[in-house]
């Protein structure tokens, strides 16, 4: 009987106890819920659909235009000119030195052999001058006719060494003339036309790598390291692009441009650029929003 009055008393406690602790676990469950669901809300932020590079190309050397490469409004492919601009008189420049450093090399070989003759000579002599079989004005004759070759020698030499200096400096001329890239680039703007005459650093053309997209986005510092943080360890991130006719593009692509200080986690600054294959139907430099849901590492 006092076991009984005893688990009686103490019934109430151990239910007052019960509702105490799943109070708790409902609040514990409603924080955690509500962390989970702000890591995962996402996002929106504008920004403009833009080729991944931009190139305004600039003459290298001045001259008269006498040929582009492709049309505004087309690929231009890789290897293939700009632009040629004309440089005849410089090629011919170009030729008249390369035909003066043949004969300067042909000159540099008979020089030489002269110059292991006159020395041979000039040993012959010392010996003969030693036995008092010549003056010494003779000994010293051969000295200077051996001393002069070799000055004649190392003349050449310095004269080759010259024309080939200018011949380079022609040849580069040539190549700049005809500008070139390794990758196929869109043309977008010609700044000149055929048979115009451009100056040095006047502007050709403006070319766009439009083998990648990207949109460049500005955040607030908060949520540049919330963004960071939720795809943190993701080589690749995936978005969803919405243009003006609210039509939604799911993308995937990789973070660039991310500029921080290497013994640190301060970021200069809190912007990035989002790089992802182009996408049909988008216009360049057509406004658009871009949607991020953040994974949450809960």
């Amino acid at each position: 009987m006092e076991n009984i009055i005893e688990i009686q008393q103490k019934g109430p406690l151990n239910i007052a106890f019960l509702w105490v602790l799943l109070c708790i676990l409902v609040a514990v469950n409603a924080f955690a819920g509500k962390d989970m669901a702000k890591g995962l809300a996402s996002f929106k932020v504008s920004s403009v659909y833009s080729p991944y590079r931009v190139y305004e190309i600039k003459a290298e050397v001045g001259g008269r235009i006498i040929s582009r490469g492709t049309q505004e409004g087309q690929i231009l492919p890789a290897g293939t000119p700009l632009v040629r601009i004309d440089m005849s008189s410089l090629r011919s420049q170009a030729r008249e030195l390369l035909d003066m450093l043949r004969d300067l090399k042909e000159e540099e070989g008979v020089l030489e052999e002269m110059v292991e003759l006159r020395k041979k000579k000039y040993h012959r002599y010392m010996g003969l001058y030693e036995k008092k079989r010549i003056a010494a004005q003779t000994l010293e004759d051969a000295r200077i006719e051996f001393l002069s070759t070799r000055l004649s020698l190392i003349q050449n030499r310095k004269q080759q060494a010259e024309v080939r200096s200018n011949l380079l400096a022609m040849q580069d001329k040539i190549k700049k003339a005809a500008p070139y890239f390794s990758l196929p680039l869109y043309c977008a703007t010609y700044y000149v036309e055929e048979f115009e005459s451009v100056l040095p650093g006047e502007r050709l053309a403006r070319l766009m790598d439009v083998s990648r997209a990207k949109v460049h986005i500005d955040l607030s510092p908060e949520r540049f390291k919330s963004l960071l943080d939720s795809f943190k360890g993701k080589k690749r991130i995936s978005f969803v692009l919405i243009d003006h006719a609210s039509r939604r593009y799911p993308l995937s692509g990789h973070i660039e441009r991310l500029r921080t200080d290497p013994d640190t986690d301060y970021l200069y600054s809190y912007s990035l650029d989002l790089v992802f294959p182009p996408m049909e139907g988008l216009l360049w430099g057509e406004v658009v929003t871009v949607e991020f849901q953040p994974v949450s590492n809960r």
